[in-house]
């Protein structure tokens, strides 16, 4: 089975079970719907505030406080229902009887870590993926996180879930879980249609603002930025909520020594991969 077609079984599997319980699928709206009220409401003010019709100015301390908080809502917002759906997701995957309440609880319990996972994932994971391209930039990744940040990533929310410690020790518990299973050169596999789907959307939105801040306020233009960078989240969300349920389903065969019922041990094994 290629690296594709295992992510896809990945994500179909995951999808299964967030059908199969509905305060899995009910969390992941949930998630949705909070970020895209926040970012409604952070954009409401900065328009009012900076006038909808005038020209938007890149250059407005304004909208370079907005952007930022943008990304932190959205990242905050994603990381704490991530880990309400990873409580929920365990409890699933043993065949469980679980509620939403339950998860949101658990991820306030753990709202420290959240917080911290956000800072971390907003600051170390854009600097990363903007230095990766260039041989220094890889070498920085890996003093920081003493290996790949995919590898030192990939089981941070179940850790923090289930062995509630913090990003810092997380980061190197996924690290140390990976390699000791698949090796030091594991690599997540596959490269899915719906990351690019969401990297597409949110090119499309970049695009509308682009041409805003240089050729002043359309309101097509207006309507693209708002329905790419809406599409974008709510695309990024949903993807995020499966890459939970699948990671937790991983996570769960490595402690325990067996696939959960819902998922294809063969596929679960071969999450990671050898680089190339």
């Amino acid at each position: 089975m290629s690296a594709i077609s295992r992510g896809w079984a990945l994500k179909k599997q995951s999808w299964a079970v967030a059908r199969a319980h509905r305060p899995l699928a009910f969390l992941s709206v949930l998630s949705a719907f909070s970020s895209l009220v926040g970012l409604v409401a952070l954009w409401t003010a900065v328009a009012l505030y900076t006038g909808v019709c005038g020209v938007v100015d890149p250059d407005n301390p304004v909208f370079w406080v907005a952007t930022a908080s943008t990304c932190f809502l959205t990242l905050f917002t994603g990381t704490f229902f991530n880990v309400a759906l990873a409580a929920c997701a365990a409890r699933s995957l043993r065949g469980e009887d679980l509620t939403a309440v339950e998860g949101v609880a658990t991820a306030i319990r753990l709202i420290g870590s959240v917080l911290g996972w956000t800072v971390t994932r907003g600051t170390v994971g854009v600097f990363l993926i903007t230095a990766r391209s260039s041989v220094l930039g890889r070498e920085i990744e890996e003093r920081i996180t003493g290996a790949t940040w995919d590898v030192a990533a990939f089981f941070v929310v179940p850790l923090i879930t289930f062995e509630h410690i913090g990003p810092s020790s997380a980061q190197k518990r996924s690290t140390q879980l990976v390699t000791a299973t698949w090796g030091e050169d594991a690599n997540p596999a596959g490269i899915h249609l719906d990351d690019l789907v969401t990297t597409g959307l949110a090119v499309i939105g970049g695009a509308g603002y682009v041409f805003l801040t240089t050729q002043g306020f359309s309101v097509f233009w207006f309507a693209v930025t708002v329905v790419g960078v809406a599409s974008a989240v709510l695309s990024s969300i949903i993807t995020s909520a499966l890459n939970v349920i699948f990671r937790v389903a991983v996570y769960l065969y490595l402690v325990t020594g067996q696939a959960p019922h819902a998922f294809d041990a063969t596929v679960v094994r071969g999450a990671f991969e050898r680089k190339q």
